[in-house]
């Protein structure tokens, strides 16, 4: 493993402005993430049999790192990419639930990820939430928050805004 960080912070350095790893990191954003089913990618760092493949790019120069596994990004010890790195891995842990064709339920949604999905303009405006999306993100934040169990029509309004906006997002994300 020491090997795959000292790689690591090579490709990282080389690609970057800075020559110093401690202002490096800093100069990276995640622009995406692939999910590698059959585990067959290979990190920058040399590690073999990623999951998941993120694409990340350097804010100051245009230059992109792919594939760079999560334990790679949360090497960089920033907190801003750890949470884009969990919410990524919950977005496939939903999606591989979805495939399997089990039920997405609310617990399986994190507050970060809601405000990914709203960010991401997955709540569409229709005329349930007054032609506007936030209603719907708020309505899910809210139930995500209470302490005790949603009531049978608040629990069918989850259901409906699962179906109709966080399931299509998740079968585009299949192509």
């Amino acid at each position: 493993m020491r090997k795959n960080i000292e790689t690591l912070k090579k490709v990282v350095i080389d690609a970057s402005e800075s020559d110093f790893w401690e202002e490096a990191v800093d100069e990276w954003e995640i622009l995406e993430c692939d999910i590698d089913d059959d585990m067959e990618s290979m990190c920058i760092c040399g590690k073999e049999g990623l999951k998941y493949c993120f694409t990340i790019k350097n804010q100051f120069n245009g230059k992109i790192l792919y594939p760079i596994g999560s334990s790679c990004i949360n090497q960089f010890g920033r907190n801003d990419l750890r949470q884009i790195v969990s919410v990524y891995e919950q977005l496939f842990n939903i999606r591989t639930k979805y495939n399997n064709r089990k039920k997405i339920e609310l617990q399986d949604l994190s507050r970060k990820l809601l405000y990914f999905l709203y960010e991401e303009n997955v709540f569409k405006p229709t005329s349930y939430n007054h032609f506007r999306p936030k209603e719907d993100y708020d309505f899910l934040l809210t139930m995500f928050n209470q302490r005790r169990d949603p009531t049978e029509k608040q629990q069918a309004k989850i259901n409906a805004i699962i179906i109709n906006s966080i399931i299509p997002y998740i079968q585009r994300m299949e192509r």
